[in-house]
């Protein structure tokens, strides 16, 4: 006769939790241009702040705030904006872009700070979002229209991340307001949940090895019983 044995089953719960964080990674543009960085305009070397095998970060300046529409690049300024030395800015009536673009989509990346200033103490509003790495859905995060301080700097701290990338856009002008020491990190999201304890996976394993051995008794007393 057949007998059915039934086991119990070990349920696990799984999260989504992200792991502690690399160390914070600062751009500063310092040396961010074809050759040696000066005082007047040059354009960025693209391949700034690249982390190989990580992270990819891509500079230009688009028409609008949440637009994709490139009207021309980013460039590199050494003073007079503020305290601040070695900004970039972009083209005149532009919306400068950062675009974040990790290796691997399973990772988050958070911008965590930015500086920006304004050009010769003059009085200015500026704006400042981040979206998803693609640009499209809601904005994560977003200043408004703000005040950008005459004198010295003022900082953003949105301390806001997304999964496999980010774009941070400033602006509308991004001309006459530039930005400096941007900050990130990038951190693993890993799958983690309750494991069971040393002592608990030894019950199990003892658990089963009764369980299979009554199975091979009952079949040998089956054959005994029909020889």
């Amino acid at each position: 006769m057949l007998k059915t044995v039934s086991a119990a089953v070990v349920a696990v719960t799984f999260a989504l939790t992200v792991a502690p964080a690399n160390a914070s990674t600062t751009l500063t543009f310092s040396a961010a241009c074809p050759g040696v960085c000066s005082a007047q305009s040059d354009y960025l070397v693209q391949s700034y702040g690249d982390l190989a095998g990580i992270l990819d970060i891509s500079y230009r300046s688009v028409a609008a705030p949440g637009s994709n529409v490139t009207v021309g690049g980013a460039g590199h300024w050494g003073t007079n904006f503020g305290d601040l030395n070695d900004v970039i800015f972009g083209e005149a009536g532009a919306t400068l872009e950062l675009a974040f673009a990790l290796s691997d989509p399973t990772k988050m990346i958070t911008l965590n700070s930015v500086d920006f200033a304004s050009w010769d103490g003059t009085s200015r509003t500026t704006q400042m979002a981040l979206y998803g790495p693609d640009g499209s859905g809601e904005t994560l995060a977003s200043t408004g229209l703000i005040a950008v301080p005459t004198t010295g700097h003022a900082t953003w701290s949105p301390n806001v991340g997304a999964l496999g990338g980010l774009l941070f856009h400033f602006g509308p002008d991004a001309y006459n307001v530039a930005i400096d020491n941007v900050t990130f990190t990038i951190s693993e999201v890993a799958v983690a949940g309750s494991v069971p304890e040393p002592a608990t996976w030894l019950s199990m394993i003892a658990g089963f090895t009764l369980v299979g051995a009554g199975i091979r008794r009952r079949t040998i007393r089956g054959a005994l019983a029909t020889a």
